[in-house]
């Protein structure tokens, strides 16, 4: 065998579990299925561990919440599921899936950590920061939006006993339309992916799933570290917890303004109190500078000239601005 990664999805049923691999590079695909039709536990534990002896990767949607885990719940467990007969595997398997949903959906973290995964993952949901619930997508959604061919949901129900040939192709051909899907994004983020490749190396931090807040703040974190000659672990251990956010408290003293319309947003900004567990809506503030307004809020500053058809000539250029 050639060393690759794949792109993966797992389908867990009560009595009937499917893993669908496909090659980064090619269109080479490999069906494992475990259930009454088939069971498959030889052949995916001889793949699995190749994997995991020949350090591949999988690319996964959500992988690290949900399929790696199944996967590495399947490893730490090889030697008793070996020996036992297709539907009691699934069923075993079934009840991890729904634990691991359990977790979810209680914001508990998950059992195996990235750092503790036999098989390394790139999971495009996470890097891309879908998880954020201010941008949370499914895959169904990201389908969507990039126009893909086959937009489908699950066409039998988890609890449903799969014990026909053509229940277990129908599973198949849903969890291949999955993969395919997370292979198109994965390509359409490769520059996010490469650019993650490189700091991970640069900077030997694992930042191959961050999304870039998480980037910003790893990278911080280091330099500050370095710069004051103090541990990670302790500086993450000195931050303080406030009740209430004084933000005169956090105003550089060199903060200073000219014209009333802005002297008018740093007194709004000077008097202002944060309750520290409820940001939401904390702070709304607008104003009008040449034409322009603009919006103040705790997530940040937003400024927009009114719609309309503007065209560059050689004395004037358009130009938008994203600023930290």
């Amino acid at each position: 065998m050639v060393k690759t990664n794949y792109v993966m999805d797992w389908e867990t049923l009560i009595d009937c579990t499917v893993l669908v691999v496909e090659d980064y590079k090619t269109t080479d695909q490999k069906v494992f299925s475990i259930g009454h039709i088939r069971n498959d536990i030889d052949e995916l534990l001889t793949f699995l561990r190749f994997n995991k002896e020949h350090n591949e990767w999988h690319v996964s949607f959500n992988g690290l919440s949900f399929d790696s885990q199944i996967t590495e719940y399947i490893l730490r467990n090889a030697k008793k599921l070996a020996f036992m007969k297709g539907p009691d595997i699934a069923a075993l398997v079934y009840a991890k899936a729904q634990d691991i949903i359990h977790r979810q959906n209680n914001k508990e973290f998950s059992e195996f950590s990235e750092k503790d995964l036999s098989i390394k993952q790139i999971d495009v949901f996470k890097l891309n920061h879908w998880d954020n619930p201010a941008k949370r997508s499914s895959l169904k959604w990201i389908q969507y939006s990039m126009d893909w061919y086959n937009l489908q949901d699950m066409p039998i129900h988890h609890t449903t006993s799969i014990t026909t040939e053509e229940q277990l192709d129908i599973i198949i051909e849903y969890c291949k339309n999955d993969v395919r899907s997370t292979k198109q994004i994965m390509n359409l983020s490769k520059e996010q992916i490469n650019l993650r490749k490189t700091l991970t190396q640069e900077y030997k931090i694992p930042l191959f799933n961050a999304s870039e807040p998480r980037i910003s703040k790893e990278l911080f974190l280091m330099f500050l570290s370095e710069e004051m000659h103090v541990s990670k672990y302790e500086l993450r251990n000195s931050r303080t917890l406030r009740d209430m956010i004084h933000i005169k408290d956090i105003i550089l003293p060199y903060t200073k303004f000219k014209t009333e319309t802005f002297k008018s947003l740093y007194e709004n900004f000077y008097n202002l109190s944060i309750n520290a567990a409820n940001t939401k809506g904390g702070f709304k503030y607008s104003l009008k500078y040449k034409g322009v307004k603009t919006d103040f809020g705790l997530g940040g500053v937003h400024g927009c000239i009114k719609s309309g058809i503007y065209e560059s000539t050689p004395t004037r250029i358009i130009m938008t601005s994203d600023v930290k």
